[in-house]
Parts: C-alpha cells; sequence; structure tokens
C-alpha cells in the first residue's frame, strides 16, 4: 500500500498587502456610498461596489494561497490555479526577499503571475509577502525555472523541503 504524505503551508499574508487591498476595497466603497447618496445615476455606485466586492475576493484569496508538499512534487495553489514541480527536477532553493524593482511581465493581480529581475531573470511567484522563497528548478518545470513563494514559516518550510528532496533521492 502507497502512502503518500502532504504537508501544506500557508502563505504569509504582509500588512503592505492587507493595506493595499483594503484601502482600494474602502475606497470603491466610500465612492459608490457618495454617489448613492447624491442621487447621481444609479448604475455608478453598482459598479462601484462589485469593484470592491472584486477587490475582497482577492485579498481573501491571498488567504487561501497553499504551499504542498508531498513525496514527489511542490504544489503551489492560487485562484487562478496549480504550480507544480517535480522534487527531482528542484537544483536549489534559498529564502530570498523580493526587490522592490521586480517588474511585472504579465497579468494585474500582485499574488501572482510572470515576473523579472536582473538579479534571478524571469521567474513565477505565488505570493503576498515579498519576503520568501525562491525555487530553481528546470525550465520546463515553470517559467523562467525559478518559483518565488512566501510560506509563513519560510525556515521550516525549507526545512521540510530539504528532508521532501532528500527522501526523494533515496527512493529512486
Amino acid at each position: 500500500m502507497l502512502i503518500i504524505t502532504v504537508k501544506i503551508f500557508k502563505a504569509k499574508v504582509s500588512r503592505l498587502f492587507q493595506a493595499l487591498y483594503g484601502g482600494l476595497i474602502t475606497l470603491f466603497l466610500v465612492i459608490a456610498l457618495y454617489i448613492f447618496l447624491t442621487e447621481q445615476v444609479i448604475l455608478l455606485p453598482i459598479i462601484f461596489l462589485v469593484i470592491a466586492l472584486s477587490l475582497a475576493i482577492l485579498l481573501y484569496s491571498g488567504y487561501q494561497i497553499r504551499y504542498e508538499l508531498t513525496d514527489q512534487k511542490l504544489k503551489a495553489r492560487w485562484l487562478f490555479g496549480t504550480k507544480n514541480i517535480e522534487l527531482g527536477k528542484i537544483n536549489a532553493f534559498k529564502p530570498y526577499k523580493l526587490p522592490y524593482t521586480t517588474i511585472r511581465r504579465l497579468g494585474i493581480s500582485l499574488m501572482g503571475g510572470r515576473y523579472s529581475h536582473g538579479e534571478i531573470g524571469k521567474f513565477y511567484a505565488i505570493f503576498t509577502s515579498r519576503e520568501g522563497v525562491i525555487i530553481e528548478a528546470d525550465e520546463a518545470s515553470i517559467y523562467g525555472g525559478n518559483l518565488f513563494i512566501s510560506p509563513k514559516k519560510p525556515k521550516k518550510f525549507l526545512k521540510e523541503l530539504e528532508e521532501k528532496i532528500i527522501e526523494n533521492k533515496t527512493a529512486e
């Protein structure tokens, strides 16, 4: 009988992330309330309420990001899907603080997508905090060959990842 163990790590949600989304939600709610109270066109408050609700969903989804370590894979799960990297394809991993000068390559969410930076090149990120872990793998596994994630307890995550990689190599 095959037993698969799964370790789940939640994302660390930074205060900047909370403040940004919380501020935007508040701004759109205040605008909607103002437009409604000034008795202008009824469609505008509805539009602003929909935008505020959408931002609230994105804020909530930041708390739903999960990083799962199984016996064979690292899975990063978020609102827009899952990224998988086989443990055997991981070349290196280390703590990393995402620089402010990182450039967004595609998409609009602050929680993930394709990025680049002169220091590490192209990478895929699923994160809610600038402090996290960079995982180097081959380019066939992940965009740019690097994945940036932000688990709540990065040291514990790195220790578990190292143990899983060692277990995976000894099993082969």
